[in-house]
């Protein structure tokens, strides 16, 4: 994710949109730039050998581990933050029906009154936003955003399982309280496992999504390689994300 900020930082008004898909090694719960992470366990983050930080974009918390997590970067002359947020949505609609998983593109009412509430809102798949992707009602993909001074940048989770919902055991809440607010998550969410059993492949699944992002953005997309430079550039920049 320090890779995402140093592009949101460093895209010129003359760049393409940068699209990043990758996954977790070791597994991270994040949470969101104006989020408090005030009634979190960290102990047990610890203990399970799972890492805290806290993300360059906004939203609520999420348990990244079985998932594909995307980021794009535009300049901010491109579109407005809103455009992005239906069109990042749209393509993986069309890459989810592409791969066999029968979608529906959610357009509605965004729950925006969510941060520091508490654990029912602690976690970005127990609200709503205005543009969803949905199965049978429940949340199938996350997203937040952050407005920079010359670009915005957007994350997002694909969910492949259910692992999702051990974010609720990191909550410093009573044991009912834990299995009220479990509830709620499951019913409010699906994965990409429970929509058919056939085998998930991410790696194909994140090549329709590059390969739809390629065909909407138009002529001119090309795969790149991140440089040292780069590499070094987002290192350095770690310290301001990374949660004790």
């Amino acid at each position: 994710m320090a890779l995402d900020y140093y592009f949101a930082r460093t895209i010129k008004a003359t760049d393409k949109p940068v699209l990043r898909l990758y996954g977790w090694n070791p597994f991270c719960l994040s949470f969101g730039f104006h989020q408090s992470a005030d009634g979190l366990n960290r102990q047990a983050l610890r203990q399970r050998g799972y890492d805290l930080i806290r993300r360059p974009t906004g939203g609520s918390a999420i348990f990244h581990s079985a998932e594909i997590t995307y980021s794009i970067i535009i300049p901010k002359t491109s579109w407005d933050q809103h455009q992005l947020y239906e069109f990042v949505h749209q393509v993986f609609y069309r890459a989810l029906h592409l791969t066999g998983y029968p979608v529906e593109l959610f357009n509605g009412h965004a729950d925006r009154k969510y941060l520091n509430r508490g654990a029912e809102t602690f976690a970005c798949f127990n609200r709503s936003a205005y543009s969803e992707l949905r199965y049978n009602g429940r949340k199938i993909l996350g997203s937040a955003q952050k407005v920079y001074r010359n670009s915005v940048l957007q994350h997002g989770s694909l969910l492949i399982t259910r692992q999702q919902d051990e974010i609720i055991d990191f909550l410093q809440i009573s044991s009912p309280e834990k299995e009220k607010y479990r509830q709620v998550l499951q019913n409010s969410s699906v994965s990409l496992s429970e929509i058919k059993s056939d085998p998930i492949d991410p790696e194909t699944i994140a090549n329709q999504i590059s390969s739809v992002f390629s065909q909407q953005c138009g002529a001119g997309s090309s795969i790149k390689k991140l440089t040292g430079e780069e590499i070094n550039e987002a290192s350095a920049l770690t310290a301001g994300f990374v949660v004790a």
